[in-house]
């Protein structure tokens, strides 16, 4: 397993490399920008990736409590939706364009959307206390306006 992990570490440092290699022949302004946009493109250091797995964890110890005949209802959907959000984020970073970027972010913005109302259904046949509602609710609120101020700061 150290091998594999040596070698993950050596490959993008040299994929970081070869782009800063590549940019030799671009001004000095134009280089510096893209080294900046490869350093903030590291998902896990975004607050808005952390919140999503925050949510997530917290979306599989709720939905761990539900009744076994939500298993491929309520169960499924909500932690589909949850790990979707976190995943988005990720995948979404690996992209080259902004616009690709953004539409990952949007994506994730969905799933945000979609959990909340899975979790208002979750109250509304009593699976979910008024405490874990409102504590789950405060959070996907927050990642969904964190995820849309994010949004505008991509330039499409």
């Amino acid at each position: 397993m150290r091998n594999f992990k040596e070698l993950m570490i050596w490959q993008k440092g040299l994929e970081i490399s070869i782009a800063i290699y590549e940019l030799e022949a671009a001004s000095c302004n134009h280089k510096t920008n893209i080294v900046k946009k490869l350093i903030m493109r590291n998902f896990k250091e975004l607050l808005i990736w952390k919140k999503g797995i925050e949510i997530s964890v917290d979306i599989y110890k709720l939905t761990s409590t539900f009744p076994a005949s939500e298993k491929f209802g309520l169960i499924s959907q909500m932690t589909r939706c949850a790990v979707s959000i976190a995943s988005n984020i990720a995948e979404g970073s690996s992209r080259k364009s902004e616009k690709d970027y953004h539409r990952f972010i949007e994506i994730a913005l969905g799933s945000c959307f979609e959990l909340e109302t899975q979790l208002v259904i979750a109250k509304a046949v009593n699976f979910v206390t008024e405490a874990a509602y409102v504590s789950l609710l405060s959070k996907i609120t927050e990642e969904q306006k964190m995820l849309h101020s994010f949004m505008t700061t991509l330039k499409l």
